[in-house]
């Protein structure tokens, strides 16, 4: 049985990216964006299947910006607000949490876990939970914009900026 942790962002995801371009008229409030991309690295290695969501330090608005790591390990980030979304980012510092799904493959089927005495399923649940951190690729504390120390600061005529999670 294999047990995926799907994050909720996946859900504002899938609207941003399904929004671009829809041809929705921009609303009042709209911030003026700029281009930025994310890249997310473990090791210099390029990661995946992650959702970077950029939250201002200040000064925020009613919009988001998000964007998903391709396979080469970078997002390319777009605001949304309403229905309306537009590739960039307002000009300002940012906080950045990051979601990736964790994928762990245990050798149980479900009849087995229906028919498990309560003790079988304690080993279980302690198996599951060490196997859910074996495959953690995000630090915890970046996963949440409480405790992520990550930031970038969105300026016109810089693009690219980098995430090393080997450095949190």
């Amino acid at each position: 049985m294999k047990i995926k942790s799907v994050i909720v962002l996946s859900v504002l995801l899938g609207g941003l990216i399904f929004g671009v371009g829809c041809g929705t008229k921009k609303p009042a409030g709209f911030p003026n964006l700029v281009p930025c991309n994310v890249s997310v690295t473990k090791g210099g290695k390029p990661i995946d299947k992650t959702v970077l969501t950029l939250v201002p330090v200040s000064n925020g608005g009613e919009w988001i910006s998000s964007g998903l790591t391709n396979s080469g390990g970078i997002a390319e980030i777009s605001t949304i607000l309403s229905s309306y979304s537009s590739k960039g980012v307002p000009e300002g510092e940012f906080k950045v949490f990051l979601s990736r799904p964790i994928e762990i493959d245990l050798k149980v089927s479900q009849e087995d876990v229906i028919n498990m005495s309560v003790a079988e399923h304690e080993k279980l649940k302690k198996e599951t939970d060490r196997l859910t951190e074996e495959a953690r690729v995000i630090p915890e504390k970046l996963e949440s914009i409480v405790t992520t120390p990550a930031k970038i600061t969105v300026t016109e005529g810089k693009t690219s900026y980098k995430i090393e999670l080997n450095d949190y």
